[in-house]
């Protein structure tokens, strides 16, 4: 009866139904006890309360109620350890234990309590060895390992200890690359594969090493590639190719490398687009077309595309109608362009405001926008307003954008218009301002 309720609990919660789900788990659990009690020698009747209590853990977790979910976990955990100490040789046993530090060290860290997810993950990591090196041909356990290492890494990171993440990803890769090697056929070692080079680009571009953090994206795109093209028909593969794509646009708009830039944000649309078709009408489907094509159209304002940046960022505005980030991208485009043709001040008043409106006119970041809106449009008094207003607001920018912001004061109050300079490639697109948003 006690598994019935389990497996019961485990359909709703694929359903979506975790209210149930927890009402199932919940009476697996009273059986669950109820048997563990009748016979304390039953180390079954103890690991199936173990399992109880982790899924419980599972749906509480889902439900946003940690505290009870910690707690669940930490009943699971004390009823391993227990089966791990009377029998040291039960490989089940430690592997169950090795989830719970995992279970565990995954609740701290959501919590915030990073020393005691670091103790937990070094708990798991030396049992996830001890089951690496008994059996050397266990794939699972090889896989297992890879997690720890990949947790433990995740932890490092969010202390700041860079060198150390970047050793524990190490670790996880070279298993994850043994794993993908031995059968290629495995989606899944792939797949792991692609999250390991993913993490190592992550702690690289988080240390500001942008150009090896490309490297190791372009690594991830080439991985993701070959799983796309082995399953043509995965809307998820393909979109993972997207975001690969996306991710590599955004390095090299930071390097100012804007002709690439360009091209990896036009790529990232074509496969989001691929994705989004194979994955059909009825099928759902994740992507924010119009982040990406904010990105494509800053991209073009950086390599000097204005009349591309501007179609770019008009269509952004179209697939985002609620994205204050589109409107105001093409404000600032239209307003402070180069471009003779592209400027537009009455527009650019209209797409300022409304992405101001977006925010409740709480972002003074688009406080700008608006002022050099006014400004184009010949309205230098409410230019002078929204830049003495954004200049109120210091934190919204960095420093050397808040002082570009006051020099900008200084010609609308002059009477002065603002514009900036066409970009010189290669290099920043304009030596005082950057030419997009």
């Amino acid at each position: 009866m006690s598994v019935s309720y389990e497996k019961l609990g485990d359909v709703h919660l694929q359903l979506g139904a975790t209210d149930k789900a927890l009402q199932a788990y919940q009476k697996s659990l009273v059986l669950s006890e109820a048997l563990a009690q009748a016979d304390p020698n039953d180390a079954q009747a103890k690991r199936d309360l173990s399992v109880s209590y982790e899924k419980l853990g599972n749906v509480h977790l889902q439900l946003g109620a940690t505290d009870k979910a910690l707690q669940a976990y930490q009943k699971s955990l004390e009823l391993r350890e227990a089966l791990t100490q009377a029998d040291p040789n039960d490989a089940q046993a430690k592997r169950d234990l090795s989830i719970s530090y995992n279970k565990l060290g995954d609740v701290h860290l959501q919590l915030g309590a990073t020393d005691k997810a670091l103790q937990a993950y070094q708990k798991d990591l030396v049992l996830s060895e001890a089951l690496a090196q008994a059996d050397p041909n266990d794939a699972q356990a090889k896989r297992d390992l890879s997690v720890s290492y990949e947790r433990l890494g995740d932890v490092h990171l969010k202390l700041g200890a860079t060198d150390k993440a970047m050793q524990s990803y190490q670790k996880s890769l070279e298993l994850r690359e043994a794993l993908a090697q031995a059968d290629p056929n495995d989606a899944q070692a792939k797949r792991d594969l692609s999250y390991s080079l993913f993490q190592i680009a992550q702690a690289l571009e988080q240390s500001n090493d942008l150009v090896r953090a490309r490297e190791w994206n372009e690594k991830r795109l080439a991985v993701d590639k070959q799983l796309s093209e082995r399953m043509p028909k995965s809307a998820n593969e393909r979109r993972e190719v997207a975001g690969d794509y996306e991710r590599l646009s955004q390095l090299c708009a930071r390097s100012r490398d804007w002709p690439v830039a360009v091209s990896y944000a036009r790529q990232a649309l074509d496969h989001a687009r691929a994705a989004r078709e194979i994955a059909g009408a009825n099928q759902p489907f994740q992507w924010d077309f119009s982040v990406t094509l904010l990105m494509l159209g800053k991209a073009q304002i950086g390599a000097g595309q204005s009349n591309d940046a501007r179609q770019s960022l008009e269509e952004a505005v179209k697939a985002g109608p609620q994205s204050a980030g589109a409107h105001n991208g093409v404000a600032w485009l239209m307003a402070t362009s180069w471009d003779d043709s592209i400027r537009d001040g009455k527009k650019a008043i209209e797409l300022a405001t409304k992405a101001c409106e977006l925010t409740e006119w709480k972002n003074p970041y688009f406080f700008d926008t608006l002022a050099a809106a006014y400004e184009e449009a010949g309205q230098f008094d409410d230019a002078v307003k929204w830049q003495k207003k954004a200049l109120e607001h210091p934190e919204a920018f960095d420093a050397a954008e808040f002082e570009q912001a006051k020099q900008r004061l200084k010609l609308y109050e002059a009477r002065k218009p603002y514009h900036v300079p066409r970009p010189a490639l290669p290099g920043p697109a304009s030596p005082d301002r950057p030419a997009s948003r």
